[in-house]
């Protein structure tokens, strides 16, 4: 007899969780592996509420809600993550970024078991792609930092990591005129960060590329975010399953020593490797079992045998159901107690003292370089030019010295060249008196089109009468041009010392916490910042279309131990945690008001935020709800643990078993909530 439950020939599958980190925001996938072959099952992108400070919240909340909809429960995480988190030498995660994911794996219960570099999965879909290898220049872009790879023949020949400034094409030249000196680069750019780039990819096409950097011109490409994922899991796929040993006469497992930095299950500098038989299979399971000897002779006995088989076989169907897939994910909210209050607390700098909290102190000097969009305007051109005749009636000769004004309705031109007109005559028969006139060259007053006068045109002299004296243009005037060009403001310069000083800013505030083994809490009303060396690209008033600014930054930066902060902040409002309330680190928040220092030490106000959640004994809430019916359990969470709300979801949805939790803990998902 072949009972159904064993005929199932499903191949057994994996899930992993893939978390790929950025500065500010971050992609969760749930992947799935089943016939040595990976696929996506579902994604959340996620924004960090405060940096990587709230990074353990943003994920936990993002894979909560995965796994609420896949209805997986995932342990194996494998890290995504840009170069420039990442030491260039000894390819370690840098200590900043590693104390978070440590932190995070710890606080959520999930195992890593490893990291992939972007840039590699990039290239490896490239190469597989378009099955040539890779000469391009692939450039990763994140908030802050700028990731630089140049690929030749398939080989990585350079890697930069700089920091990111409002021009691309500036920080693009800080790296590509050194390299290029000495070789010509590849003439394929391939810009990527899993977002939109069309910008930046225009201003790298619009650019005027020297010959010296670019055989020809640089094509530049954008690969999307879907591409970028099927290469990083491709690389993953190749690690997990192409790397192993294709067949083992045992089961091997092997505790690793370190992974991805976290010490898994041991001190570091263990490394044990187990042995063990793998379990036999469900048909030597009933081969050896001793089955009680019955005579086949009469119906009866035949019967009693086979219903003997199936009852067992029933039993030992529910059995394995009952411990592998009857799952249940039970949820209860507890009310919270929140406090706000404001605290004032003192310092001192540089030294320990009881009762006090240690404020550090310390200084940099970088050289910075900003650019920015010049807003000043001139109007430069060319004057008309042309020639008039200058007509006089009067009875003597008039001479009309350089530079006398000429002038049409509110146009003013100058006589180029001093000119003298003879004396009016009467005709041979009196009828009628003749002008003497002289030809003269003119120039506008102003640059201009509207100088560019028709011909024909009346023209009054200086301030003489009209009826005496005039002039007249036989030819239209010509060359009059104007243009707007923009051009080195006052305003600019300070707008670009007041950017560079807010980069330096921005830029240190990350030094300083990359530098750090714990997580600090930097003073910014302290931070004080100078500028020396300041040279401009321009002078003011020169025409130009953009204006930069190289400078040394001074700094001089505060901060504090944010893990003794909140011990000090804690134990000031320890009185106000009423009795079976605790208080987290994570349900504390704080912020700086104002921070005053003097020669004795620093007074800082804060303002905080805190949450006191409810004391509960998981242990003994599992042991009490499995295997009772939901409604029951509903109430009893209600009634001796004090509840407010609680869901309770099992699975599969079976109708004989979907108002039944689970007889195992094993299968049972307690996850405790305080709004």
């Amino acid at each position: 007899m072949k009972l159904p439950f064993f005929s199932d020939n499903t191949p057994p599958r994996d899930y992993y969780f893939g978390l790929f980190l950025k500065e500010n925001k971050g992609i969760g996938y749930i992947i799935s592996g089943a016939n040595k072959k990976l696929s996506l099952v579902a994604k959340k992108e996620f924004t960090y509420t405060n940096g990587w400070e709230s990074l353990t919240q943003n994920v936990d909340d993002a894979l909560f809600k995965l796994e609420n909809e896949t209805k997986c429960r995932i342990e194996k995480t494998i890290f995504f993550l840009f170069s420039h988190l990442v030491d260039s030498k000894t390819k370690e995660i840098k200590k900043l970024y590693l104390q978070k994911i440590k932190e995070l794996t710890k606080s959520i219960e999930i195992k890593p078991i490893g990291y992939i570099e972007c840039y590699e999965a990039v290239a490896s879909y490239l190469q597989t792609k378009e099955g040539t290898p890779l000469t391009s220049i692939l450039i990763e872009l994140d908030d802050t930092n700028i990731d630089i790879f140049i690929y030749k023949g398939g080989h990585k020949m350079h890697n930069y990591v700089i920091a990111r400034t409002d021009n691309i094409i500036d920080d693009l030249h800080s790296v590509l005129d050194d390299v290029g000196r000495n070789t010509n680069l590849p003439n394929r750019i391939i810009l990527y960060n899993s977002s939109g780039l069309v910008e930046e990819s225009t201003k790298i096409i619009s650019h005027k590329w020297s010959p010296d950097l670019f055989v020809q011109l640089p094509r530049v490409e954008i690969l999307k975010e879907e591409h970028i994922f099927e290469g990083l899991l491709a690389v993953f796929e190749e690690q997990i399953y192409r790397s192993a040993p294709s067949s083992q006469s045992a089961l091997t497992e092997v505790e690793p020593k370190e992974v991805l930095g976290f010490v898994v299950g041991q001190d570091v500098g263990e490394s044990v490797i187990k042995q063990s038989t793998p379990p036999p299979s469900p048909k030597k399971f009933f081969r050896n079992l001793k089955i009680p000897s019955f005579s086949t002779k009469g119906g009866f006995k035949k019967q009693y045998l086979w219903a003997l088989l199936v009852v067992f076989g029933i039993g030992a169907s529910l059995f394995l159901f009952e411990f592998y897939l009857h799952k249940a994910l039970v949820t209860a909210t507890f009310a919270s107690f929140p406090i706000e209050k404001k605290i004032t607390t003192s310092g001192v700098f540089d030294q320990t003292k009881d009762g006090f909290l240690t404020v550090q102190s310390a200084s940099s000097s970088v050289a910075m370089k900003d650019v920015k969009i010049t807003t000043g305007k001139r109007d430069i051109g060319e004057k008309a030019k042309g020639e008039v005749t200058v007509y006089n009636f009067d009875d003597k000769d008039k001479v009309f010295s350089k530079g006398t004004l000429i002038q049409l309705d509110n146009f003013k031109f100058v006589t180029d060249d001093e000119v003298k007109v003879a004396a009016s005559t009467l005709a041979s028969d009196a009828s009628a008196k003749l002008p003497g006139k002289s030809k003269v060259k003119v120039t506008a007053q102003d640059i201009g089109t509207e100088s560019n006068v028709d011909k024909s045109k009346r023209f009054k002299i200086a301030d003489l009468s009209q009826s005496i004296y005039f002039a007249m243009n036989d030819v239209a005037f010509i060359g009059g041009t104007r243009k707007t060009v923009r051009t080195v403001s006052s305003r600019d310069q300070e707008d670009l010392k007041v950017s560079l000083l807010q980069k330096a800013k921005d830029q240190q505030k990350q030094e300083i916490l990359k530098t750090q083994d714990k997580q600090v809490t930097l003073l910014d009303s302290l931070m004080d910042f100078q500028l020396t060396d300041v040279k401009f690209s321009k002078e003011l008033g020169e025409e130009g279309e953009n204006l930069s600014l190289q400078a040394k930054v001074v700094a001089k930066y505060y901060y504090f131990d944010t893990t003794l902060m909140n011990a000090i902040l804690k134990k000031e409002i320890g009185k106000d945690i009423p009795s079976g309330y605790t208080l987290e680190d994570k349900n504390l928040e704080f912020k700086i008001i104002s921070a005053t220092k003097d020669k004795t030490g620093l007074t800082i106000q804060l303002s905080l935020k805190a949450k006191g959640t409810k004391k509960i004994d998981t242990k003994n809430v599992m042991t009490q709800i499995r295997g009772k019916q939901v409604s029951s359990v509903e109430e009893l969470l209600k009634s001796e643990y004090g509840t407010k709300s609680s869901s309770i979801e099992v699975q599969p949805p079976l109708i004989f078993i979907k108002n039944m939790l689970p007889l195992f803990e094993r299968n049972i998902t307690l996850t405790i909530e305080s709004p």
